[in-house]
């Protein structure tokens, strides 16, 4: 009996461990699932890499295809793709961020590939010089006034081995527009720079990039300053390249409200305004006389201000024939100034009307310095004479 029991209990550990280790029988169970084992020669499904997807590898090729272009000889590399939309041949438009200061290839779309390490010979070679060179500054003391005076000579203080990328202080960037087909580079245009070192003494510097696919439009909108904090920003048409826009603004940290100033212009309408600030000195008086008489008030708010807005008239460069008399038979279309009587513009004298009931349209000329309004109402009426006594 003692020899059953003994093979019984053999038998149960032999088949605990068969199914604890996936073996099968000849049909196919087990715990291995209905696969089967694997063939020899054959890779598995751990060692099979999913199938990446095709727009994925296209990004790569394309970014491989901008790399050669751009970075081939100047050791950048491409960062970043974003799509811009198609031009009028119907060509893939995309602005590319190529990194000119290497941020390593955590910052890049295309891996560097690795150079080959030499193997079983020079291995003395890796290692470091046991020598270490002095500090610039006790070389100098060192040396003498040679190193002073050379100094000297050239203006230059940066000291031995600085260079003036590490002066800057900070990471350089390009933004470019590149028009393909197919992953082959067609058209190649420098759009922007950023290179933020904070932008002034504050550090608050900031670079922000738009990319429109709908409208084609590339932005670059960078701000800084310290006490006084500034701003300017470009919009770029990508198709038909040009400038479209610029805008520039600017206040002071400690009255804001008294001191900021904005400028916008489109160069595609002609078109702009300006809007400035000024303080309201009445205002603000009368607000110190409230806090003397109220000692617990806030004595550093001086908020009062007035805010004024004007529209800007182009002065461009006419043809001559229209200077002279053509103005009288060509209107001036899209050129120009435009106010109405609802939102462009500001009333002088009486309510708000509609955009159909007056405009006009005001531009002047560089040559002569002669300004042209072309109005248009919806209703002309005579003009009539009143009388004064």
């Amino acid at each position: 009996m003692a020899g059953v029991r003994a093979s019984v209990v053999a038998a149960v550990v032999c088949l605990l461990f068969a199914g604890a280790c996936g073996k099968r029988s000849p049909g196919g169970g087990g715990a291995g699932g209905p696969a089967g084992p694997a063939v020899s020669g054959q890779k598995t499904e751990d060692e099979v890499s999913p199938q990446r997807p095709e727009t994925e590898a296209a990004d790569d090729a394309l970014a491989k295809a901008i790399d050669r272009k751009i970075c081939r000889k100047r050791g950048c590399c491409v960062s970043g793709i974003e799509e811009a939309g198609t031009d009028r041949k119907g060509r893939s438009m995309v602005v590319a961020t190529i990194d000119t200061g290497y941020g390593g290839a955590a910052s890049c779309l295309v891996t560097t590939p690795a150079e080959p390490q030499p193997f079983g010979s020079g291995a003395l070679d890796k290692e470091p010089c046991p020598i270490k060179p002095k500090p610039a500054a006790a070389a100098a003391e060192e040396g003498g006034s040679d190193d002073d005076e050379a100094g000297d000579a050239t203006g230059d203080d940066r000291g031995g081995d600085e260079t003036p990328s590490e002066l800057e202080d900070c990471h350089p960037y390009e933004y470019h527009l590149i028009v393909h087909t197919r992953g082959k580079i067609r058209a190649r245009q420098l759009l922007s720079e950023a290179c933020n070192n904070g932008y002034g003494a504050a550090g608050v510097g900031e670079d922000e990039i738009t990319v429109d696919a709908e409208d084609k439009t590339f932005t670059h909108a960078r701000n800084g300053g310290s006490a006084w904090r500034w701003g300017n920003d470009v919009t770029v048409g990508l198709d038909p390249l040009r400038i479209i826009s610029a805008g520039t603004s600017s206040f002071w940290t400690l009255d804001e409200g008294g001191t900021s100033k904005s400028e916008d212009w489109n160069y595609d309408t002609l078109q702009g305004k300006e809007n400035w600030s000024a303080p309201d000195c009445e205002g603000r008086r009368k607000e110190e006389e409230a806090r003397k008489r109220d000692a617990a008030a806030d004595t550093d708010n001086f908020a009062a201000s007035k805010d004024y807005e004007a529209l800007l008239i182009p002065r461009v460069q006419l043809p001559a024939a229209f200077v002279q008399d053509g103005w009288r038979t060509i209107g001036l279309g899209d050129c120009g100034a435009f106010v109405d009587g609802d939102e462009h513009g500001y009333a002088v004298y009486g309510g708000k009307g509609k955009a159909s009931d007056a405009a006009m349209r005001v531009v002047a000329s560089k040559d002569g310095g002669v300004l042209f309004v072309e109005v248009s109402d919806d209703r002309w009426t005579a003009a009539r004479r009143i009388a004064t006594s």
